[in-house]
C-alpha cells in the first residue's frame, strides 16, 4: 500500500499549501485589476527552457506599442484621397495575465488572458535541443479577441533560442510567423480621411503577420522578471491600395513559479514504493 504517512508525503502536503497561500495571494491581485482596459500584445517571447512536469507558473504582462503606418492614397470614384504617414502609441493598461504547466519533459501548456480586449489565447512549446547553456524550441498558438475595436483570431509559431548567462540570467532571441483574421469592417473608401481612427487603420486587415523579438530574463527558482522588445510587420488596405503597419512593443512581464520541489517530492515517494514493492527504479 501506498503510505500516505511517509515523510516525503507529509513535507509534499505542507509545500503545496505553502505555495498554493502564495499563489492565492498573487491571484487575487490579477484578479483586482482585471477591470481595467488593456489591448492584446503579439508575441511574449518566453525562454526557449521548459517548466518540468508539475512545475506551474502565473504571472502578468504589461507594454506598451508605438505604430507606424506608412501613407497610403486611394480612388474615391473620381476622386483622390490620402493618408500620411503617422504613428501613435497605444498603452496596456491592463496586463495580460498568464498560466503554464509543465506537462512532460520538454513540453509546455499555457494560457494568456486579456481582459481589455475580452480574449485570450492558448500555446503549447517544445524543447527539442539543449545543451550547456542553449536551450532551442518551438511554440503554437493561437487565440482570438472579442472586444469590437481590436476583435479578429490569429495563429503563430514561434522559433526560440535562449543563451545561459548564468545562474539567473538568460536572454532569448525568437521569429514570429503567422496569421490572421480581422473582424472590424473594412475602411469604406468613401469615408472621409480625417474621420478613419488611427487605431483603425493601425489594426490593417487579415493575412500574414511577421515579428522579431529578444528578451532578457532574471529569475530565481521562484520567480522570474523578463523585459523584452518585439517588432511586428503587417499590412492594412483602403480600396486598392495596401500600406504597410509596423508595431514596436515593449513589454515587461513577471511570473511566480511553484510545484518544482513537490513534483521532484512525488517522484521521491514514487522511487520509494517502487522499492517496496521491489520493483526497478525507472
Amino acid at each position: 500500500m501506498h503510505d500516505k504517512n511517509s515523510p516525503a508525503n507529509r513535507d509534499l502536503k505542507q509545500s503545496t499549501r505553502h505555495r498554493l497561500r502564495r499563489a492565492s495571494r498573487w491571484l487575487g491581485v490579477g484578479l483586482v485589476v482585471l477591470a481595467l482596459t488593456g489591448c492584446p500584445g503579439g508575441g511574449q517571447y518566453r525562454t526557449a527552457q521548459t517548466l518540468e512536469p508539475g512545475e506551474m507558473e502565473v504571472g502578468a504582462n504589461i507594454a506598451g506599442t508605438q505604430y507606424f503606418r506608412d501613407a497610403v492614397a486611394w480612388e474615391d470614384g473620381a476622386l483622390g484621397k490620402s493618408k500620411a504617414a503617422s504613428q501613435h502609441t497605444v498603452l496596456q493598461l491592463g496586463p495580460e495575465l498568464h498560466f503554464h504547466r509543465g506537462m512532460a519533459d520538454n513540453i509546455e501548456i499555457g494560457a494568456r488572458l486579456v481582459p481589455g480586449a475580452l480574449g485570450g489565447e492558448i500555446d503549447v512549446k517544445y524543447r527539442f535541443y539543449h545543451k550547456d547553456a542553449l536551450h532551442l524550441a518551438v511554440l503554437g498558438a493561437a487565440g482570438t479577441a472579442l472586444a469590437d475595436a481590436v476583435s479578429g483570431y490569429r495563429g503563430v509559431v514561434q522559433g526560440l533560442a535562449t543563451r545561459d548567462l548564468g545562474r539567473s540570467w538568460a536572454v532569448t532571441a525568437g521569429l514570429t510567423v503567422g496569421g490572421r483574421s480581422v473582424d472590424p469592417k473594412p475602411i469604406d473608401r468613401h469615408t472621409e480621411s480625417s474621420k478613419i481612427k488611427d487605431l483603425r487603420m493601425s489594426l490593417g486587415e487579415g493575412g500574414l503577420v511577421l515579428g522579431a523579438g529578444l528578451a532578457a530574463e532574471w529569475h530565481t527558482d521562484e520567480i522570474s522578471l523578463r523585459p523584452g522588445v518585439e517588432v511586428t510587420r503587417s499590412a492594412g488596405r483602403i480600396g486598392d491600395s495596401e500600406y504597410g503597419i509596423v508595431a514596436l512593443q515593449v513589454l515587461l512581464s513577471g511570473s511566480f513559479r511553484f510545484g518544482k520541489q513537490d513534483a521532484r517530492l512525488r517522484g521521491m515517494d514514487d522511487q520509494l514504493e517502487r522499492l517496496r514493492r521491489g520493483e526497478p527504479a525507472p
